[in-house]
């Protein structure tokens, strides 16, 4: 919205994961605006000179491209002419300024760039910014909480709503999950309905995953933490793995995830019935 009030103006995005970044790009490109992604793959002297000419209305990137000292923004924050053109940063899913300083270091030493952009607000968009989150996250910004201006909006959806049921088996069984997914009376070939599960560790949601699929063929694909699992291979869910996506939306896909909210995915894991999975999660 303030690109509409500002034609010259300029917002870089401070995102977690490239593959959110990438996301957010095509999306912006989609309704007119100039934008790019930058990330390791593409952080060149070609690209940071289209963006130092304001060929790009917004700006995209990771911590870690945002803080190499050496690199193609540290010349940037110190151009005065683009500086002068930003109209805000935006620290993108901004409670894993906190939860991820621990390996992502970046983000714990992400006040740097307050000490550059002195005047330039900073815009701190999340769904799960609790009291102790957000003073972290300010702290690690160096923002001021008497400077900081909180738009808080209800989470409150009508398709949305809380049952709760007691266990009648072993966790570890998992049987009250398929009871509670899989109607009673279902048999194959019926569709089922779409969902999402979140775990606390990857190996519950890989065991949880064999039992679900073992009782809902012909379901035979299956989310599992970032990937998507068929009878040969798991590959990547992404953005860009258009097959995935449109195998969820239609509901012949089962959507599991891994770990919740902001815990790290690994580079690589294996199941008992298929190949590696190949992690599709990106930081640099």
């Amino acid at each position: 919205m303030p690109l509409l009030f500002r034609p010259d103006g300029i917002q870089v995005i401070i995102t977690p994961l490239n593959v959110l970044g990438e996301q957010n790009t095509r999306q912006l490109q989609a309704i007119g605006v100039r934008a790019i992604a930058i990330s390791g793959k593409n952080a060149n002297a070609k690209n940071f000179e289209a963006i130092s000419h304001f060929q790009y209305r917004v700006v995209v990137t990771n911590p870690e491209q945002a803080f190499q000292a050496k690199g193609g923004f540290g010349k940037l924050w110190r151009n005065q002419a683009f500086r002068s053109r930003l109209i805000s940063v935006v620290w993108d899913e901004a409670h894993c300024v906190k939860s991820w300083e621990s390996f992502r270091k970046d983000y714990e030493d992400a006040g740097r760039l307050r000490n550059l952009l002195t005047e330039v607000p900073y815009y701190l968009p999340s769904a799960t910014l609790p009291r102790p989150v957000l003073d972290g996250v300010l702290n690690n910004l160096h923002v001021q909480r008497s400077r900081v201006k909180i738009l808080q909006r209800s989470n409150d959806r009508p398709n949305v709503y809380l049952t709760v049921k007691k266990m009648q088996h072993a966790a570890s069984s998992f049987k009250d999950l398929v009871e509670l997914l899989i109607p009673r009376g279902w048999k194959s070939g019926d569709r089922l309905s779409k969902f999402l599960v979140f775990f606390n560790k990857i190996e519950e949601s890989h065991q949880a995953a064999d039992v679900l699929q073992a009782s809902s063929p012909p379901y035979l694909a299956l989310a599992v933490t970032d990937a998507i699992g068929t009878r040969v291979r798991l590959q990547p869910l992404s953005g860009t793995n258009r097959r995935a996506r449109h195998g969820i939306r239609t509901g012949r896909m089962f959507a599991i995830a891994g770990q919740y909210d902001c815990n790290p995915l690994p580079s690589s894991g294996t199941r008992r019935t298929t190949s590696p999975v190949s992690s599709d999660v990106s930081y640099n």
